[in-house]
């Protein structure tokens, strides 16, 4: 019973993310919440503080927050923590950073905290995640590219 627990919060931050994705593909929400939210998932390392992207936004904090709560159904900083974990796996899957070179790279400076928050959102940790979702080695991608040229 404990394992379907511990699913349940990967399960609904997966959907959380998809939500958001949406929401920014199809300019569904008000058009300053949406550039926030391009934003912050373009740039993920970057400081996203509720002061930031009110700035940006042309908005007060308040407001920002409000948006994100009303539009998005989740406060900014879950919001922004989701973007930079959904951009922290796909840097595991896709490049061999470590995992110390992937925290940094989405703007989390403590290892550990990126480990935990990680694991909460996928249910995994990043090197198990990394392991199970990883594309097809180099060696099958050349392997393949040499069966097409000859």
């Amino acid at each position: 019973m404990a394992t379907e627990s511990s699913a349940d919060p990967a399960i609904g931050n997966t959907i959380l993310l998809e939500h958001v994705d949406q929401l920014i593909a199809n300019g569904e929400t008000d058009y300053r919440l949406n550039c926030a939210l391009k934003y912050a998932k373009c740039h993920p390392r970057a400081d996203l503080s509720l002061q930031r992207l009110a700035s940006l936004t042309n908005l007060s904090v308040w407001h920002i927050c409000r948006l994100f709560r009303d539009e998005v159904g989740i406060p900014p900083a879950r919001c922004i923590k989701l973007l930079r974990l959904k951009f922290a796996a796909e840097l595991l899957v896709n490049t061999s950073l470590s995992v110390k070179e992937v925290a940094a790279s989405v703007g989390i400076n403590d290892v550990s905290h990126f480990v935990r928050d990680f694991r909460g959102v996928t249910g995994k940790f990043p090197v198990e995640y990394r392991t199970r979702v990883r594309k097809p080695t180099a060696v099958s991608v050349v392997h393949s590219s040499n069966a097409k040229n000859g």
